[in-house]
């Protein structure tokens, strides 16, 4: 009956099973062998066959709810963008996060706009490097005429340095180059990377990279958790009862089974398009859409803060 009752539903097991209703079915099916198996065993055999019955139940459920339970209850991994090192980011005080001086990784890129469950169809092996400071760059970089601070567009962590603006632009100039971006940032913070990393370069030339869709919401973000005493902000994400229930999927043995089984029914991205690259090969694009988007800047949580930060670093230029 398990199996029957189910009816048909996306991004499930067979088009029917959801997590609770596969797993449900699974063991439910499982117990009737078992009890079926023991009352076909001799009477003399009986008791000792469902001792022994009960027995790889009991040891089987226990492991995996021990199992299950740690996937739960461990700490959230935070691999921004791509999942680099257990240790990619770290927390620091007045920086929020930052990554390791002189990490060298190399992986598969995963692009943010990929679907749940979806491979992305552009992947490809890249080599993410830091610097003395954390920073995407090659090589440690005392001075330099360009210096490029901002968020994960800067930081382009899913891409090759050799293809993100920051090394684009120093090539363009012909100058030396310096990318001060990090993932999740906000102009509060990167106003801190410009008076602590930025300036120290003796820069000609400071780009600061906005972005419109979500740099309001990371500074009224940023200012909570100061105003909170700046706690360790990798536990301060991991608040809310959702943040553990993706660290959950990525780690639980019975949800990557049923993960691997499930039958997933891509849907038309509602807003796409076509980019032609410069060798003239098309690429798919999916633009982001968030009703956060629509919410004008003044008057916003994050818009005095925002503001401020834009203006101060100003002035230290």
């Amino acid at each position: 009956m398990a199996w029957i009752l189910p009816g048909s539903q996306p991004d499930a097991v067979l088009g029917r099973y959801d997590y609770l209703e596969f797993w449900s079915a699974v063991v439910l099916t499982g117990a009737a062998i078992s009890v079926w198996l023991v009352l076909l065993t001799p009477a003399s055999r009986r008791r000792t066959t469902g001792f022994k019955a009960c027995a790889l139940w009991l040891g089987l459920l226990l492991g995996l709810g021990l199992a299950e339970l740690l996937a739960f209850a461990l700490p959230a991994r935070h691999p921004m963008d791509n999942p680099w090192t257990l240790d990619g980011l770290r927390d620091s005080g007045e920086l929020s996060h930052v990554r390791p001086a002189h990490v060298k990784w190399r992986g598969l890129t995963r692009g943010d706009l990929v679907a749940p469950g979806e491979r992305d169809p552009d992947a490809h092996m890249m080599t993410f490097v830091t610097d003395m400071d954390g920073f995407r760059n090659d090589t440690d970089v005392q001075q330099a005429d360009l210096v490029v601070i901002g968020d994960s567009f800067t930081e382009g962590g899913t891409v090759d340095d050799a293809q993100i603006f920051p090394t684009l632009l120093a090539g363009k100039l012909g100058v030396k180059g310096r990318n001060l971006g990090r993932v999740g940032y906000g102009p509060m913070q990167e106003l801190i990377v410009l008076r602590k990393y930025g300036l120290a370069c003796k820069p000609r030339t400071v780009v600061w990279q906005i972005t419109e869709g979500n740099d309001l919401w990371d500074t009224a973000g940023y200012e909570k958790w100061v105003a909170d005493g700046r706690p360790p902000y990798l536990a301060y994400l991991d608040r809310g009862w959702d943040v553990h229930v993706k660290a959950w999927h990525e780690r639980s043995p019975t949800y990557f089974i049923y993960d691997r089984l499930r039958r997933y029914e891509r849907e038309d991205w509602p807003f796409s398009g076509v980019f032609h690259d410069g060798a003239g090969v098309a690429h798919d694009v999916r633009f982001f859409l968030d009703p956060s988007l629509l919410e004008p800047a003044l008057g916003h949580p994050g818009w005095e803060g925002f503001s401020r930060a834009i203006m101060d670093g100003a002035a230290l230029c």
